[in-house]
């Protein structure tokens, strides 16, 4: 991938959404989580599968920025920067 995009990663359902495991998003100075996963949302069933009508982020998801939970960071407001790898997980089920 170039070196000035963000590499968001795709499991499960959420992966199924997209059709593939992994997307680079272009990322310049000063983006943050919600402009990188809404970039990477170019159909409205990629959106629904990321965000809310109201557009927060759908609560059961897991989001990484760098293997750290979004929800200790800034949430949708964490800053992301080129090379950073974001990872997003549906809930995980089974026993």
């Amino acid at each position: 991938m170039p070196e000035d995009t963000v590499v968001v990663k795709l499991f499960a359902g959420v992966k199924a959404a997209f059709g593939r495991p992994q997307i680079g998003v272009e990322c310049g100075d000063g983006r943050d989580l919600r402009s990188v996963l809404l970039d990477a949302c170019d159909t409205p069933a990629r959106h629904r599968a990321l965000f809310l009508t109201s557009g927060l982020l759908r609560p059961e998801l897991q989001v990484l920025v760098n293997g750290r939970n979004v929800v200790f960071l800034d949430g949708l407001r964490t800053p992301v920067a080129s090379g950073d790898v974001i990872s997003v997980f549906p809930p995980m089920y089974g026993g």
